[in-house]
């Protein structure tokens, strides 16, 4: 029987016929061009393709296992990025309530003007590089 599933794997497939007991394979020799007929019983159809399948579950399992790691670096940058830009912007609050704080305290809405727009503009450039 493994020889005879040797030379089934080794030619090339043509036609698949359906018949009571099985199938039957029909290709042609590539070396005369002659036709040949095999016919398989469901036992050993089911065997031939178990094994065509497990040739190919290690290939997806990989090809599945790289897709997941993709993802998950992907989602974590994407995170990290997220994060960094959150602290910078809160960060960047924070001078602002104090120097706003801290000029207003000095009493002086001049001061206070030009200490609000040098942050503006400084949160601006930040947010823009970002």
């Amino acid at each position: 029987m493994a020889a005879r599933s040797r030379i089934l794997w080794s030619q090339r497939w043509k036609v698949l016929l359906p018949t009571k007991n099985g199938s039957l394979v029909m290709w042609r020799d590539p070396g005369c061009g002659c036709p040949h007929a095999v016919s398989l019983d469901s036992r050993m159809w089911s065997v031939s393709i178990v094994q065509f399948v497990s040739k190919f579950s290690s290939l997806f399992f990989i090809f599945i296992l790289l897709v997941v790691v993709v993802v998950v670096v992907v989602v974590v940058v994407v995170v990290v990025v997220v994060v960094v830009v959150v602290v910078v912007v809160v960060m960047m609050v924070v001078v602002v309530v104090v120097v706003v704080a801290s000029a207003a305290a000095a009493c002086s809405i001049v001061v206070v003007v030009e200490v609000v727009v040098v942050v503006v503009v400084v949160v601006v450039v930040v947010v823009i590089k970002v």
